[in-house]
């Protein structure tokens, strides 16, 4: 086994090969799935340090999991509906109305873990490929770009109708 070293990304030990940690966070849309922003960085971080970068001028919500429970202020602040599930804590326990919230908000944020269970599937994304984070980037932007070509096509075919 060979150790190679990668300034920018931690290196993750596998029994066959050395790996170097890097973490895809993207934000697509609700209606269809495209994929609309998104940020690589190391996989030592914590994904909700991203935050700020998945969102635009011209986002309207964001429904994320728990860990962005931090973020509700901003949201706030920048008029964008907060679609962010609630979060237990030790002693408090979820409510009935926050269980239900949370249910709802999982049905719209799945649609993200659909795009990373297509890309692991038929683009091969289950573990980054390169050395360092530049090529990485590049990489995920290539996939995604595809990704979007890909449902556009499909959207605008015309549909044929067999009377």
């Amino acid at each position: 086994m060979k150790n190679k070293a990668d300034e920018e990304g931690n290196e993750v030990l596998s029994r066959r090969m050395a790996l170097f940690g890097y973490k895809v966070n993207l934000a697509a849309s609700v209606g269809q799935g495209f994929v609309s922003r998104f940020s690589v960085c190391k996989a030592s971080e914590h994904e909700t340090h991203h935050f700020q970068e998945l969102l635009n001028r011209s986002t309207e919500a964001v429904y994320a999991d728990k860990g962005y429970v931090g973020h509700r202020d901003r949201l706030q602040e920048q008029g964008i509906h907060d679609g962010i599930q609630a979060k237990a804590t030790r002693g408090n326990p979820l409510s009935f109305a926050d269980t239900l919230r949370n249910q709802r908000i999982t049905r719209k944020r799945r649609i993200v873990e659909g795009v990373f269970g297509s890309w692991k599937r038929w683009c091969g994304w289950r573990k980054t490929r390169f050395i360092g984070l530049a090529r990485n980037e590049l990489a995920v932007c290539l996939t995604a770009l595809a990704w979007n070509l890909k449902k556009w096509a499909k959207l605008s075919a015309p549909r044929l109708s067999y009377a």
